[in-house]
């Protein structure tokens, strides 16, 4: 049996605008964009689903391009936003919020870079 990277999920709205943004799950089973920086993530959208119950394809594990919400330098533990933009976490500062992937390139807001995803989120706690 072979196993894939990335998790099918139907969106739960139009998710065309989160391309390589982080989503969670609705708690229904559908993909939902990120609405707080405590959402859970469940991986990376790599496509551009338009419509309610249209195919997502999200990357849970291995590398990723990301969207980012803020200034990052190559090897910082990244973490999604409110906005599901992925930004620095800094482990051992807050219980609340995730750690998600790992910078492969430095960059600043609005920028897209590769990320390693890190299959099982984490709190930064």
């Amino acid at each position: 049996m072979a196993f894939d990277s990335i998790i099918p999920y139907a969106a739960a709205a139009d998710l065309s605008a989160k391309q390589y943004f982080a989503l969670k799950d609705n708690g229904s089973g559908a993909a939902a964009a990120i609405a707080a920086d405590t959402d859970v993530p469940v991986g990376i959208l790599q496509n551009k689903p338009a419509v309610v119950g249209a195919s997502c394809s999200i990357k849970y594990y291995g590398v990723s391009k990301a969207v980012l919400g803020g200034t990052v330098a190559k090897g910082d533990l990244l973490g999604p936003s409110a906005t599901g933009a992925l930004v620095k976490r800094t482990v051992g500062t807050d219980a609340t919020r995730y750690v998600m992937a790992r910078a492969g390139a430095a960059g600043v807001s609005g920028d897209i870079i590769p990320v390693v995803l890190i299959p099982v989120p984490f709190r930064a706690a």
